[in-house]
């Protein structure tokens, strides 16, 4: 069986921020690599897009999952932080996703031109792909597909994909 993963990207014309690689690309051969905050900063601007993004709400989506092994006593600014991340998205003068600061409300960044999860191989299983059984992929796909047709809850889900996965393992 072959499992395939979704990736979440955010389209700004010919701009495209994808949260999973912490990476955005343009004019089709240039990229930007984002820090982890600058990304946690910018996916939660763009999965609000369109919406005034209070500051407390971004500064608590950006800074508050922090990593267990992080210094937990260390004091974050958000304004440098944007700062920064505006340096990265300033190119030939023009902003690749602009940020709106609305006085005394927040953020705001305009809604992307598209949103697009695209499917594809995780890159240890392109190597096992070869030996893996294709029918077995559609089955799981479809077996989730149900599950969220008919809003049977999460951990039942995982439950039914996980005795999926176990038994045509055994078979």
């Amino acid at each position: 069986m072959v499992a395939k993963i979704k990736t979440k990207s955010f389209c700004f014309g010919g701009v495209r921020f994808i949260p999973e690689n912490r990476q955005i690309t343009w004019d089709k051969d240039k990229s930007c690599f984002l820090s982890e905050h600058e990304n946690r900063l910018l996916c939660t601007l763009c999965s609000c897009a369109g919406e005034v993004v209070s500051i407390q709400t971004l500064y608590q989506k950006t800074f508050i999952e922090i990593d267990p092994f992080e210094d937990c006593d260390q004091q974050y600014d958000l304004n440098l932080l944007l700062m920064a991340l505006s340096k990265k998205l300033n190119y030939r003068g023009q902003m690749l996703i602009p940020i709106h600061v609305i006085p005394s409300f927040g953020y705001r960044v305009p809604l992307p031109h598209r949103k697009l999860q695209s499917t594809h191989k995780p890159i240890l299983q392109k190597a096992f792909s070869s030996t893996q059984n294709e029918s077995d992929t559609v089955s799981c796909i479809n077996l989730v597909k149900f599950c969220q047709q008919h809003k049977k809850p999460v951990l039942i889900s995982v439950f039914l994909l996980i005795l999926f996965v176990l038994f045509t393992t055994i078979i």
